[in-house]
């Protein structure tokens, strides 16, 4: 398995989760104050997740 297609795939799942988190948020499914922050970090947590594969695919692009 090539690892350019496999960190392809993670960073568009991580970004579909990250549409979800927010289109979850955006319809208000959130009601109460501790479910805001939760979804919150759950999508700051796929931020730091896509930073952190991007970083790496771009270091393996630069040594190719």
């Amino acid at each position: 398995m090539d690892g350019l297609w496999l960190g392809d795939k993670i960073l568009r799942l991580v970004r579909d989760k990250k549409e979800k988190t927010t289109e979850y948020v955006m319809q208000g499914s959130t009601t109460e104050k501790h479910d805001y922050h939760f979804m919150l970090g759950h999508y700051r947590a796929l931020e730091e997740i896509e930073a952190e594969v991007k970083e790496i695919l771009d270091k393996g692009e630069k040594s190719e």
